[in-house]
């Protein structure tokens, strides 16, 4: 999979069959599991290793557990990891294109910056959360300088 993060890929997405690559205006689906090549081939283009970058957001923000990914500082490329409430779906969403969201039932709505709403069934709690921690790793960022 040749595919690279890039400022308008919204989110990725993994359903237990196949990688749905969401972009403005565009969807890719590729079959199988591909998340993990296309994070680590997007941070090695970005001048890192995703396990660098993790081991680095990690110290940013002292968390463990689903832990945001700078995939580009230039660019201010930030992706945080959700599980999906159905079985085995992971996504991962670009922190710069969410313009807002709220609790819809047992989905969470989103509208991204171009103004495209989609819902997804995850945790509004937990979504809420993952955005915290990428605005603390953001902070982060701009005060160093």
């Amino acid at each position: 999979m040749d595919y690279i993060i890039n400022k308008n890929t919204y989110y990725l997405m993994y359903d237990n069959n196949k990688t749905v690559i969401n972009e403005l205006s565009t969807e890719l689906i590729i079959p199988g599991n591909n998340l993990k090549d296309i994070l680590e081939n997007s941070c090695e283009y970005y001048g890192s290793s995703l396990q660098g970058r993790i081991v680095g957001a990690r110290n940013l923000i002292k968390s463990r557990y689903k832990i945001p990914i700078m995939v580009s500082e230039k660019n201010n490329i930030l992706f945080f990891p959700l599980s999906g409430k159905k079985n085995g779906e992971v996504i991962w969403f670009n922190f710069g294109m969410i313009k807002s969201y709220e609790k819809d039932g047992e989905f969470v709505s989103i509208t991204f910056v171009d103004g495209e709403v989609k819902k997804f069934m995850i945790s509004y709690a937990i979504f809420n959360n993952q955005i915290l921690k990428c605005s603390r790793m953001l902070v982060i960022y701009m005060n160093r300088g």
